[in-house]
């Protein structure tokens, strides 16, 4: 699931604490970097709203957003991102998440002297924009953070209260017949807080398969899902024959919302926007 979570729900819908220098220590260097490697997508997403997209050399494979860094060279994901794909591009910067790359890999690019900054993921406005900070910090882009964050703060201002909250499940389809709920502390679970709805399922976290009980038990007001999945689960025609779904309040009322994963999946640069689009789609099923 951890490579979900970074596409997601990015993706990975991210807020990180201070990036080590190769010591360990804080360090925040004003520089704006000619070659970047960018090994998450709402990193990628947020060094091109930073105005630095044509610095951008490299990227990993959930990086999808803007267009143009889908023709780049893609380095991998995760573990399986290697050291020598990512000295070839002779990057001058590179960030990932904390915990994202295999430690050998991270060592082999410390000493090959490259610039690798790391980032801890949080699921929060408020995160996403002290991870923009961070990385504008560390480019020379500070005043372009400003920019975005207020931007962030308008696009959530769309947001409405919703009463009483819907509850809201999450279902991730992970190839053929598989299919998962999305629990505590997943950015998803965020994105439907801020959006103003209830996670139908709590007391596990990450993801857990999907089985017919919890689903009833649940009783969800809607169903989420990405768009990416809808070959996997049939849109919502497949939702529906899903075993327990009918009985539920999302089934009778065909309260089912398609997400696009590119939009909705990271907390980065468009995380106002993600939190507002949601809030409308999930209002249309409030009912007083």
């Amino acid at each position: 699931m951890r490579a979900f979570l970074a596409f997601c729900l990015a993706a990975t819908m991210a807020a990180c604490s201070a990036p080590p220098n190769e010591a360990g220590q804080a360090a925040i260097t004003a520089v704006e970097p000619q070659r970047i490697v960018t090994l998450n997508g709402t990193l990628t997403e947020i060094v091109s709203a930073l105005g630095l997209g044509s610095n951008i050399v490299g990227t990993d494979v959930t990086s999808k957003y803007p267009e143009a860094v889908n023709a780049l060279p893609k380095l991998g994901h995760d573990k399986a991102i290697r050291a020598e794909g990512v000295i070839s591009l002779s990057p001058d910067l590179v960030l990932a998440n904390a915990d994202q790359l295999d430690p050998a890999v991270e060592g082999q690019l410390r000493q090959a002297g490259v610039r690798l900054l790391l980032f801890t993921p949080q699921n929060s406005i408020d995160g996403t924009k002290q991870l923009i900070a961070q990385i504008a910090d560390s480019t020379g882009r500070s005043a372009e953070a400003a920019a975005l964050a207020a931007h962030i703060d308008s696009d959530r201002a769309a947001v409405v209260p919703l009463s009483p909250s819907p509850k809201v499940l999450f279902i991730y389809a992970r190839g053929a017949g598989t299919l998962l709920v999305a629990g505590e502390g997943t950015p998803v679970q965020s994105l439907i807080t801020l959006a103003g709805g209830t996670n139908a399922v709590t007391g596990f976290a990450d993801f857990k398969p999907l089985t017919p009980e919890a689903l009833v038990a649940a009783n969800p007001d809607v169903v989420l899902y990405f768009n990416t999945g809808a070959d996997d689960l049939q849109g919502n025609e497949g939702l529906l024959r899903v075993p327990g779904m009918a009985s539920t309040g999302a089934g009778r009322n065909g309260a089912f919302i398609r997400l696009d994963p590119v939009v909705m999946a990271g907390f980065g640069p468009r995380a106002g926007k993600a939190v507002a689009l949601l809030n409308a789609d999930l209002a249309r099923y409030v009912k007083p």
